[in-house]
């Protein structure tokens, strides 16, 4: 944990991760991150990707809340077969006060080349109606607008709370097994500590 430039508590956590066989051509590396300061702002995402031989795949995702309501969230994913089939899937998802969108895109391409994707969208308006529309390379498509609350993550918790929480259950537990006229258990019971 450090302080920034506004003397506010930020934690940040991070971890690369990876792996390499030495007999055939295949590994894999993972890369992810964390970001929380005091006024709820939170970062969080992830890229990862793995290779056997012809095959590969990857992933990223992220997630940005502002601490005051706004959020972004997204995933790209796109995979390869050794004999050359390749498929995806992405979406992304903006929200601020029951106000906002979501969309993506599913796709897959043959050995041969033949196409296929699916674009789709939301638009929802904050007062129980969501315009859904799409459509896809077989001709299929929809563009209705439907009654349907909307539901979102608006915050994150930060890892300050869970610790602050968690360490006042392990206390708690400790304190548990205590006789109750142990001065400790005493003394926290009168400064309302665990009341």
């Amino acid at each position: 944990m450090h302080l920034n430039c506004s003397n506010l508590a930020r934690i940040e956590r991070s971890a690369q991760k990876q792996a390499k066989s030495g007999t055939e051509n295949a590994g894999w590396y993972e890369n992810w991150w964390e970001k929380y300061d005091a006024k709820g702002w939170t970062e969080k995402g992830a890229h990862k990707y793995g290779r056997l031989n012809e095959q590969s795949w990857w992933e990223k995702w992220g997630e940005h809340y502002d601490g005051r309501g706004s959020v972004l969230k997204w995933t790209d994913k796109w995979a390869e077969t050794e004999l050359g089939t390749k498929w995806g899937d992405k979406w992304e998802e903006k929200f601020f006060a029951g106000i906002g969108s979501r969309q993506g895109e599913t796709w897959h391409v043959s050995p041969s080349g033949e196409r296929w994707s699916r674009t789709w969208g939301e638009e929802h308006f904050g007062n129980g109606k969501v315009h859904k529309y799409g459509k896809s390379t077989t001709g299929e498509s929809w563009d209705i607008v439907v009654d349907e609350e909307t539901y979102y993550d608006y915050c994150q918790s930060s890892p300050e709370k869970d610790l602050l929480v968690f360490s006042r259950i392990l206390i708690l537990d400790r304190l548990h097994h205590l006789p109750e006229s142990h001065p400790v258990l005493h003394d926290w019971l009168t400064v309302g500590v665990l009341t």
